[in-house]
Formats: C-alpha cells, structure tokens, sequence
C-alpha cells in the first residue's frame, strides 16, 4: 500500500511540474516538483526532464547527476544517447576527466556505438593524447558503418604511430590492411613503403 501511496504521489508531482513549466513558466517549481518525483521512484522521464531543465539553467553539476542516474536505467542505443549528454555535461561543469571515463566505458560496453567513440575521439584530439586516440581510431576501424570509414582511421592511425607516437612501426599492419582495402591508392602504397623502409623491411 505504502508504494501505490508513493507511485500515486509521485504522480501528483509529475503533472504538477508539467503546469508549472509549460502552463505558468515556473521552471524553478517544475525542477523542486521533479525533484519530488525522484525521491519517491526512480522515474526515466522525470530524470530526463530534470537534466533538461538544469541545462537550461546552466546548472551542469545537477544535469550530470540526473543523466548519471538515467543512464544506469538505459540500455542499448538509449544509453549511448545518454552517455553523449552526460559527457556534455560534465565537460560544461569543467569535468573533462571524468566525461572522458564515462565515454571510454560506453565505448568498452558497446564497440558499435560509433558516436560515442567519435566523441572520446575529439577528447583525445583536444588532450594531444596521440596513443590513446590511436588505439581508439585502430579498434574503431573493425566497427566503422562503411569501406571509406574503415579506411580513414586505419590511415589516420596509421599516421599517429609514424609522427606522434613514437611507434612508427605499429603502422605497418595498419597501411598493410588499408592497402587491402584499396590496392590502388597510390598514397597508402607510399605511405606503407615509407613505413617499412624506416623499419629497415625494404625486402617487403
């Protein structure tokens, strides 16, 4: 009985804040409403319209804290969604690091949720943290939606090892791969020769 009454209250709160935001433009009143529902259940769609609405009022520390709580509830292509809102939070209330964990946890959850690699990606880029973009852009390209995709990141992979890394010669198996991908582009066939003769494998 004691969880209808709660389910019933929180239901109260819920339609009490819609009036508040899209009939009065109470935002304040509809956020301590939603708020209300959240304490009685753990309910997605107050979560969200909670995260919504502090965004809005540029109140990123609690828009995080909602899509933290609605992430835990997602799943599938919901839950990279989140991920991305999440980190946009986070990122906006100057917690870079701890957006960056949360998208390379998605990204070790679900290899296909490409947009969520290509958000870590541009973190990665903005860092200058050359390894770790490499090791993303080389596991990416197993998961890319096409042949041109596939092949980008296998040469801008590549490229990183050559100048950034420090590890020239973890290009070879990457332009060997794009060369297979397509046998005549003449820019990946320098490229891997380049490659191998630095890695003094001029007999290949």
């Amino acid at each position: 009985e004691e969880a209808g009454e709660r389910a019933v209250s929180a239901s109260l709160h819920a339609q009490a804040a819609t009036v508040a935001e899209t009939k009065l433009g109470d935002v304040p009143s509809a956020i301590t409403h939603l708020k209300r529902v959240v304490e009685l259940e753990s309910r997605p769609d107050a979560l969200d319209a909670l995260a919504r609405l502090s965004t809005a009022a540029h109140d990123h520390n609690a828009a995080a804290l909602y899509l933290d709580r609605l992430r835990e509830m997602a799943d599938g292509p919901a839950r990279a969604t989140i991920t991305l809102r999440l980190a946009d939070a986070l990122i906006a209330a100057g917690k870079k690091g701890a957006a960056q964990h949360r998208l390379e946890s998605e990204v070790d959850r679900d290899p296909e949720a490409d947009h969520v690699r290509m958000r870590l990606a541009e973190i990665y880029r903005s860092a200058e943290s050359w390894p770790l973009l490499a090791k993303l852009l080389t596991e990416g390209a197993m998961h890319a939606p096409d042949k041109a995709t596939h092949l980008d990141r296998l040469r801008e992979a590549a490229d990183l090892h050559r100048n950034r890394t420090g590890e020239p010669e973890r290009a070879i198996p990457l332009l060997e791969q794009a060369s297979d991908l397509a046998p005549d582009d003449k820019d990946v066939k320098l490229a891997l020769a380049d490659a191998l003769g630095g890695a003094s494998r001029f007999d290949e």
